[in-house]
């Protein structure tokens, strides 16, 4: 018995010793290197032998390892093949040749989310370009990189986003913003920033003073910190930056020195909104009336107030991507009666400067949607699709602003009140209840539906098409 289990011990010994060096511990990847490899760019159905993500492995690292053997590892601990990798370039795996797809398709790879501009056998340890908790990731293209976010154009140096570990950036992210701040957490000691390149044949860099961080670093941070990022090439003499400067919390504006009304959507004034403000991210939120199709009660616009700030203290009032939109005159501030005519949530700043320093406080506004009819049918009649209409075949449903004109979308959307559809003259009549079946959205609401103005009520009732109006109108229980 005790043979046996020794031999046994030693083959599961010899078994594991002609695994590739490969991940052995579910979660501890100290040492070790993610290699991925997928395709997203070729479709089975147009002939690919395979599609998706062939591989997702962590490979533990050696003092000889390098990008390329790091490949080849995690490809054979899932019993892959590959073509190319002893000769510095690999032209096929797992049955996907280079050109198979198309004149411009193949296999490229990225090292910490960028399109090396070496060989990957020259991304190695003993070199320092390849280094514990790496992320490399292999890709097939149609087009040379284009379509996998890498063009050869490397003249747009722009970020396409960036994630952080902790906090939010102030304004909200836009390639086209490239000074930010950020409001450090209590208790936060460290950072982990995450950017991602427009174009990832440009290499994002990130640094604090004169020390560059990898994207998985663990940044050590403090308020009066700034990070710069700068993306372009190797050497590239004039990359475009980026900067987060890390603030403390605001201690300007509070709860008792901030106040909002609403101002409906026909310019008439709203009622006072009630604010909550949270001291650790400085940030106040507030609950507008329920959003309604009708301008006269539908909350659009909104003015703030703000007292007691120090002498000499300036403040704007900034949309989610910073733009200015209103300046405070003697501490007040307002947008447009059409600033927010939807529903759901709407982000705004309050920037505060006194004596040389500037906070920020956000500023979050919530509408609710419970009006609007969550069944909308339009008449199945014998439409004519060869027929086409602004682009559409016949009986398409155009979306219409209040004033008739039709707004660039189609189909039914909860937050739109006008519709036109455009029908032939072969389209003789339509019956009514097969032209509309609309239920409110909520049990508070109650409906009729009226044609060129007159209440329709059963039985069905057939209707020339031309110039017809149908209206549905909705009315709260017990109300009208």
């Amino acid at each position: 018995m005790k043979k046996r289990i020794i031999s046994l011990l030693l083959a599961l010994i010899m078994a594991l010793s002609l695994l590739p060096v490969s991940v052995l511990a579910a979660d501890d990847h100290t040492g070790q290197v993610h290699v991925t490899v997928e395709n997203t760019t070729w479709a089975k159905t147009d002939g690919a032998p395979w599609e998706g993500t062939l591989v997702d492995e962590w490979v533990t690292l050696k003092a000889d390892s390098t990008m390329m053997s790091c490949i080849v590892d995690a490809l054979t601990a899932k019993g892959y093949s590959q073509t190319g990798a002893d000769t510095g370039y690999i032209s096929n795996i797992n049955g996907i040749e280079e050109k198979a797809a198309a004149k411009g398709s193949g296999w490229m790879g990225t090292l910490n989310d960028w399109f090396t501009s070496e060989g990957f056998a020259n991304y190695t340890v003993a070199n320092g370009k390849l280094k514990a908790g790496d992320e490399i990731a292999v890709q097939h293209t149609c087009n040379l990189g284009a379509d996998i976010g890498g063009s050869f154009d490397t003249s747009d140096k722009s970020l396409k986003a960036i994630a952080l570990s902790a906090g939010e950036l102030t304004p909200a992210f836009s390639s086209d913003n490239h000074a930010y701040t950020m409001i450090l957490p209590d208790g936060t000691d460290s950072l982990t920033v995450t950017p991602t390149a427009s174009n990832k044949q440009n290499r994002v860099r990130i640094y604090v003073g004169g020390t560059e961080y990898g994207r998985k670093d663990a940044i050590p941070v403090q308020v009066g910190t700034v990070i710069t990022l700068k993306v372009g090439n190797d050497g590239d003499a004039a990359p475009e930056a980026y900067t987060i400067a890390l603030q403390a919390a605001g201690t300007l504006l509070s709860g008792d020195n901030v106040s909002l009304t609403s101002i409906h959507q026909d310019s008439s004034p709203g009622t006072e909104v009630a604010l909550t403000f949270d001291e650790k991210t400085a940030a106040f939120t507030g609950k507008l009336a329920n959003y309604t199709h009708l301008k006269q009660y539908n909350d659009g616009g909104f003015t703030v107030t703000l007292s007691n700030l120090p002498a000499g203290a300036t403040a704007q009032l900034k949309s989610s991507d910073g733009k200015v939109l209103a300046n405070f005159e003697n501490g007040v501030a307002s947008t447009p009666a059409n600033q927010f005519t939807g529903s759901g949530s709407a982000y705004f700043y309050i920037a505060v400067t006194a004596q040389g320093r500037t906070e920020n406080y956000k500023l979050t506004l919530n509408k609710t949607c419970d009006y609007f009819w969550y069944k909308f049918s339009f008449p199945l009649a014998q439409y004519d699709t060869s027929n086409i209409y602004y682009g559409y075949p016949e009986g398409t449903i155009f979306q219409a602003d209040e004033n008739g004109n039709r707004t660039g979308k189609t189909g039914y959307d909860k937050e739109c009140w006008n519709y036109i559809i455009y029908v032939s003259p072969n389209i003789k009549e339509f019956g009514i209840t097969k032209i509309i079946d609309l239920n409110p959205g909520s049990r508070q609401y109650g409906g009729h539906m009226s044609v060129n103005g007159r209440k329709v009520v059963p039985p069905p009732e057939i209707y020339d098409p031309g110039d017809t109006e149908i209206y549905s109108e909705s009315y709260q229980f017990g109300q009208r």
